[in-house]
């Protein structure tokens, strides 16, 4: 109980830094500017476009799910799916939104909640899979460029690696998980015996391919969406540039150090921005404000199924 209450307040005092550190680097008056001047046509291409990634999340996971023996319908895949972007916003990191989908599907697999939270756990490890062969792939194509900034350089080098550890680790998964577990249906006479059903359980072999495809299909939608938010506050960037910039910020966003990400996003954009060419404070925090912005709307989406539909949250359909 004491370490959660100290890890709290360490967060809580670091989100307090971070909006201080921010907000002293920001041009106010030029801030206002460009959010004025924001084109509202591809900012509402920007959100049509988070939505349908959001969509593909939701199928994604029931994917897993169905691997897993649970069945859930598309319909409520997606409501389970917009609630949980609605708790990851405004609860302490991407947990709720995990939990939220949990306590939901409860009713689906009450047998089979080590295999519900499997799914969702291998709904996470294959997004940030995926994730990391984009950026990997795009910090290759802005190599040149990353490569002379100092201060970025330790990044350019160390998410290509860690993509290279992960991409090992899947492989060594796949061969394991076709291993044979057991001789004609005995019970494991060996500790790697047990080892090797673990895997085969855990690692969705069957499923791996269509959900890696799946998760490429909602990372290039978001980063899509974020390349027409960028045009639309000004900011005009490269697609690639946009693949290294947000990211490496998702990645961020992803890391409970701040309390919903406040001050992170933000923080990101200044540098990451400001490495790749384009120093002003005001047009990064346009994006950040709009970025940000796009999240609430499908979170306020999320939090109207969630608290006004409850009936249809609560039953197996």
């Amino acid at each position: 109980m004491l370490v959660k209450r100290l890890s709290l307040i360490g967060r809580l005092a670091l989100t307090v830094l971070v909006i201080v550190y921010v907000s002293r680097r920001v041009e106010w008056h030029s801030l206002f500017d460009s959010l004025r001047l924001t084109d509202p046509v591809r900012l509402a291409l920007a959100v049509c476009l988070q939505g349908c990634a959001t969509v593909i999340a939701a199928a994604r996971w029931r994917m897993l799910l169905a691997n897993q023996g649970i069945q859930l319908s598309r319909r409520r895949a997606v409501r389970l799916t917009l609630i949980g972007v609605f708790f990851n916003l405004f609860f302490l990191g991407s947990v709720g939104g995990d939990a939220a989908r949990f306590a939901g599907t409860l009713g689906n697999a009450a047998d089979r909640k080590a295999r519900l939270a499997l799914s969702l756990l291998q709904d996470r490890l294959i997004g940030l899979g995926a994730l990391l062969l984009l950026v990997t792939a795009f910090i290759g194509w802005e190599r040149p460029r990353l490569w002379a900034e100092p201060a970025i350089r330790p990044l350019a080098l160390g998410v290509p690696v860690i993509c290279a550890a992960y991409v090992v680790l899947a492989v060594v998964f796949w061969i394991f998980a076709g291993a044979a577990v057991t001789e004609g249906g005995d019970q494991p006479r060996h500790w790697w015996d047990s080892s090797l059903g673990a895997i085969k359980l855990s690692f969705p072999k069957p499923v791996l391919l269509p959900a890696m495809g799946l998760s490429f299909l909602i990372h290039t939608l978001v980063l899509v969406a974020g390349y027409l938010t960028a045009h639309a506050v000004g900011i005009g960037i490269s697609f690639p540039e946009v693949g290294v910039v947000l990211g490496l910020t998702f990645f961020a966003l992803s890391l409970p150090v701040t309390v919903a990400g406040i001050g992170v996003r933000d923080g990101m954009l200044l540098w990451l921005l400001s490495a790749v060419g384009f120093k002003s404070s005001a047009a990064a925090l346009s994006l950040s404000a709009c970025l940000l912005g796009i999240t609430l709307l499908w979170a306020a989406v999320g939090g109207v199924v969630f608290f006004f539909l409850r009936p249809r949250f609560d039953s197996q359909r």
